[in-house]
C-alpha cells in the first residue's frame, strides 16, 4: 500500500504508519537531509553496473541542480528509513528532436 503525503521542506517527518501487519511505504519529496540515504541506493547501482553510466555518486549539490526540483521524490519505509528514489530531469530539446523515428 503506498501512502501519498504533503510535507513541507524541512519539516519533521514522521514515519508512515503499521496496518494490519503490512508496512506503508510514504512518498515524500527528496530533501538535502535525506541525501545520504539516497546516495547509498546510488552507490548500490553503480556497484552493480546495471543502474547508470556514473562510477561515483554526485554531491547532492550536483545531484539537486540536474534534478527538477518539483520532482525529486523519496519513499520511506515505517521506521524512516529511504527505501528507494525518482527524480526526474530536463532533456535538452536538440537530444529530443534527435530521438524522433526516422532521424
Amino acid at each position: 500500500m503506498i501512502t501519498e503525503l504533503s510535507v513541507p521542506v524541512n519539516s519533521q517527518r514522521k514515519p508512515p504508519a503499521i496496518r494490519g501487519g503490512v508496512t506503508d511505504i510514504a512518498i515524500v519529496p527528496l530533501t538535502a537531509p535525506d541525501w545520504p540515504g539516497v546516495e547509498a541506493i546510488y552507490a548500490e547501482g553503480i556497484a552493480t553496473g546495471h543502474a547508470t553510466f556514473e562510477t561515483a555518486p554526485p554531491t547532492w549539490e550536483a545531484f539537486a541542480a540536474a534534478k527538477l526540483s518539483d520532482h525529486r521524490l523519496i519513499a520511506l519505509n515505517h521506521d524512516g528509513t529511504v527505501v528507494g528514489w525518482a527524480a526526474a530531469s530536463r532533456i535538452g530539446q536538440e537530444i529530443a528532436l534527435n530521438r524522433r523515428p526516422g532521424r
